[in-house]
C-alpha cells in the first residue's frame, strides 16, 4: 500500500512539475525572465519540487528497507493474520512468534513474506 501512496506523490510531483515548465514557456515568450517575478518566482517552486521529490524518495527507500509484512494461510488459503515487522527491532508480539514456529516459509516477494500456518 506504501507503494501506492510513493508513486502517487512521484506523479503528482512529476505532473506539477510539467505544469510549472509550461507556464514558464508562457511566461518567457511574454517577458524578460531575468527581470520578471513570476517568473522567479516559478523557478523556485520547481526547485523546490525537486528537492521534495528526492527527499521523499529517499525518506520512502529507507522506509521500505526496513520494514517487513508477514502474512500467515491456512490450508485453505484463508488469511490468519498479518503484521508488518520493523526487520531492525526486536520482535514482541507473542502470537506473531509463536506463528512463526508452527509456519512454513512458502515465498518471500519483496518486502512481503508469506507462510502457511502447520496445525
Amino acid at each position: 500500500m506504501k507503494t501506492i501512496s510513493v508513486t502517487t506523490k512521484k506523479v503528482t510531483i512529476i505532473v506539477g512539475v510539467i505544469m510549472a515548465i509550461l507556464i514558464l514557456l508562457v511566461f518567457n515568450a511574454s517577458a524578460e525572465p531575468e527581470n520578471d517575478l513570476r517568473y522567479k518566482s516559478e523557478v523556485v517552486k520547481i526547485q523546490q519540487a525537486v528537492n521534495d521529490l528526492a527527499m521523499q524518495t529517499e525518506s520512502d527507500c529507507e522506509q521500505l528497507n526496513h520494514k517487513k509484512v508477514l502474512k500467515f494461510f491456512d490450508d485453505n488459503e484463508n488469511l490468519l493474520y498479518e503484521s508488518e515487522v520493523n526487520m531492525d527491532k526486536v520482535i514482541n508480539d507473542e502470537k506473531l512468534i509463536k506463528l512463526l514456529h508452527q509456519s512454513d516459509l512458502v515465498v518471500n516477494l519483496d518486502h512481503t513474506s508469506f507462510y502457511r500456518f502447520n496445525k
